[in-house]
């Protein structure tokens, strides 16, 4: 009988520890909740103005502006974007990835083509040859591209009936 009162005793104590401790926790936690996060500077949004600035400049040099995201797809990410099935996928290498700039909204444009000038609505551009920077991967951009320089694929390659562009310039 007295060995069960010890053990009820110290099993009470052990109980009242364990609150206390866990009383402990979690007012550190409410203190850490409280504390303020520090700033994240959030990048500064293009003015209108600017933009019109740029798109100005641009043009009066025959350049092509547009407003897309770009981002870095997988295979299976590019597939479903474009929406039309990959017809070379038995040939494709199914982790290559495709940095592309879908457009905010369609638009038509006149690129270069195998059979001269061709004028179609643009969705997207292919842009792994152009140079712009990784960094900017996720974000909006607003850019140009000449006319002259732009060419419609002329094979089933994905992404399918994006341009290929070499020549942007993009708004810094």
């Amino acid at each position: 009988m007295k060995d069960r009162k010890i053990t009820k005793t110290f099993l009470i104590a052990a109980m009242a520890l364990l609150l206390i401790g866990a009383n402990a926790c979690s007012s550190s936690k409410i203190q850490q909740a409280e504390e303020p996060e520090p700033a994240v500077e959030e990048p500064e949004e293009t003015s209108e103005e600017a933009i019109e600035a740029f798109r100005e400049a641009e043009e009066a040099e025959g350049r092509i502006v547009f407003t897309g995201e770009i981002a870095t797809y997988n295979y299976e990410a590019t597939v479903e974007l474009q929406g039309f099935p990959d017809y070379n996928a038995e040939w494709t290498d199914k982790s290559q990835v495709y940095r592309i700039i879908v457009l905010d909204e369609p638009q038509e444009a006149t690129f270069q083509s195998v059979d001269g000038p061709y004028t179609s609505t643009v969705e997207m551009f292919s842009v792994d040859d152009a140079g712009i920077p990784e960094d900017l991967d996720g974000q909006r951009i607003v850019f140009s591209v000449d006319p002259e320089t732009t060419w419609w694929k002329s094979d089933t390659s994905i992404p399918l009936g994006a341009p290929d562009l070499k020549d942007v310039h993009v708004m810094q």
